[in-house]
């Protein structure tokens, strides 16, 4: 059984660990995204779960995966003009991570569906998410989902260019 629940903060070393190996799966496929210490790390996912940010998917009562929901404005968003909708107001996917024992068995897209559900729920019609250019993966899963490409931004990082996506609910 699949199941997406607040993190707390017992959960960090897990949720660190499983972002951890995302971070070193990344860089096994070249990628720069989340390396030189421009990735989530155990003070970033302490904060998620102090302000109910943090995300756990578990399946079968094992954590499998991490993310995060924030709704802080991120001004590489906003100078970003593709958008659709008016509301200023929107809500992010960020820190998608599985553990490697889970990859290959759709739980991606699971787990973009429930925090797309947790999103609803909390009353945001606007999600927006972004990937590295080159993690084709996540951009296959990001569309599956249901988000529509908006285009490219940077982040204020070394290799920071990501492409934007949006799903309107």
């Amino acid at each position: 059984m699949l199941n997406l629940r607040l993190a707390t903060p017992a959960d960090t070393s897990t949720a660190a660990k499983i972002v951890e190996d995302g971070r070193i799966y990344l860089a096994s496929q070249g990628l720069p995204q989340w390396q030189d210490g421009y990735g989530p790390d155990c003070n970033v996912i302490e904060s998620d779960a102090a302000n109910s940010n943090g995300y756990i998917l578990e399946l079968d009562g094992k954590v499998c995966g991490y993310s995060a929901l924030i709704t802080d404005v991120n001004l590489a968003y906003d100078n970003l003009g593709t958008w659709e909708g008016s509301s200023p107001h929107y809500i992010s996917i960020t820190r998608v991570a599985l553990n490697p024992n889970v990859r290959g068995r759709g739980l991606c897209a699971s787990l973009l569906s429930l925090l797309i559900d947790e999103a609803r729920r909390l009353g945001c019609t606007d999600i927006r998410i972004d990937t590295h250019p080159g993690n084709v993966i996540m951009q296959k899963a990001i569309i599956r989902a249901g988000f529509t490409l908006r285009g490219n931004i940077k982040l204020d990082i070394p290799n920071g260019e990501r492409i934007a996506y949006q799903l309107l609910i």
